[in-house]
């Protein structure tokens, strides 16, 4: 989170960090496979789990303008190494999170909707469903 605040700070190092990461990106869609994809990206959730069990991801405040009045919940779902992500996004005047976990009990989901209740904080749960991450690359090619 540090070093992403740096180099918000420095455009240049931020326009260096964006280009490294976009060259990444275009190796893995590179990639014939989902497959081959997800065995290059292997090693680095090896990685991040030994570091690491949950990330929070702020996504922002969405900015629709007029049509903001029209939109009920905003959601962002990402495939990551960690055992429980979070991810937040702010429209409406609320606040939307997609809690994603890779297993199947509650006790951590149930555990954080009681720390909400216990700070005064409501909430709805508006879906409950599996994670599927569409294969973009996949997609792009077919769509051209």
């Amino acid at each position: 989170m540090r070093r992403m605040v740096t180099l918000q700070t420095a455009p240049d190092k931020l326009q260096a960090y964006f280009w490294q990461t976009f060259e990444r990106m275009n190796l893995l869609e590179q990639m014939p496979t989902l497959e081959a994809r997800h065995q290059a990206m292997s090693q680095v959730a090896t990685i991040s789990r030994q570091y690491g069990s949950t990330t929070l991801s702020y996504v922002g405040k969405a900015n629709m303008g007029a049509a903001e009045q029209y939109v009920r919940e905003l959601r962002t779902e990402s495939c990551t190494p960690y055992l429980i992500s979070l991810q937040v996004a702010a429209i409406g005047g609320k606040f939307c999170l997609s809690f994603m976990q890779q297993f199947a009990t509650d006790v951590y989901l149930n555990a954080f909707l009681e720390e909400l209740q216990r700070q005064g904080i409501t909430y709805e749960i508006s879906e409950r469903h599996p994670m599927e991450i569409a294969p973009i690359a996949d997609y792009r090619k077919n769509s051209n």
